[in-house]
């Protein structure tokens, strides 16, 4: 004969709530309800479980976490639970916003693969990506997080000055006109990732140096041969 522990009796309201925390896990629970009217009483049974214990979760590493071409973000992984089984998995790039991923295989079982496909692209940045698992019950796991950093555009070339001591020079009609045999310095400014920079002028090149405490990069360069010479900075970021 089955035992109910009676919760509550002479119910006024058509809601009743009860704290289930100290009830063990098992999935053999019941819920008796009765009522009457005036001629007959009624009963139903409806069988539920408990779960208290949050599922587990283990994401597969990234083979390289920099990415310096646009592509898009897919992490797979696998999810365990010991009892009422996975239900759904959720990832998040700023840890507010939280998306579903796919569950390949074991829906609602104790052991569950999942892949994550973000359906954009990504903007230059860094990233922490946070992935968790739930279950039937609701029970949520600790977060697993994957840092990637995607740069994909190359640094960002300012304006620059060609001077001569004291006096800048200005182009006319884009043309600078400088004197012959002279040492004329330059400096740029290049953004604040820049790890390396170069000069080109006509066909020898110069290396640019930082400024301490500033995004200025500056070198001298000579001018020795007559004629018309093109001007090419090339700056290289952290990640190349």
């Amino acid at each position: 004969t089955e035992e109910f522990k009676i919760l509550t009796r002479d119910v006024a309201k058509n809601q009743f709530s009860w704290d289930l925390r100290n009830f063990p896990e098992d999935d053999n629970y019941q819920l008796k309800l009765e009522a009457t009217d005036a001629t007959s009483p009624a009963v139903k049974i409806i069988d539920f479980s408990v779960d208290h214990t949050a599922p587990e979760l283990s994401l597969n590493p990234l083979t390289s976490n920099v990415f310096t071409k646009s592509f898009s973000l897919q992490l797979t992984g696998s999810a365990f639970d010991n009892f009422s089984g996975i239900e759904f998995i959720e990832y998040s790039l700023d840890g507010e916003h939280w998306f579903k991923g796919t569950i390949e295989s074991g829906f609602l079982a104790n052991s569950a693969t999942f892949r994550i496909r973000h359906p954009f692209k990504l903007d230059d940045g860094i990233y922490d990506i946070g992935v968790r698992s739930v279950d039937a019950s609701d029970n949520t796991s600790a977060s697993k997080y994957q840092r990637i950093i995607v740069d994909t555009t190359s640094p960002r070339i300012g304006s620059f000055v060609i001077s001569r001591g004291n006096l800048s020079l200005l182009p006319m009609e884009g043309i600078f006109n400088l004197p012959a045999a002279t040492e004329m310095n330059f400096v740029v400014s290049l953004e604040a990732d820049t790890v390396s920079a170069m000069l080109k002028v006509g066909k020898i090149e110069y290396t640019l140096r930082k400024r301490s405490g500033v995004n200025l990069w500056e070198t001298s360069f000579g001018t020795t041969e007559n004629g018309l010479n093109s001007i090419q900075i090339t700056a290289t970021d952290v990640l190349g």
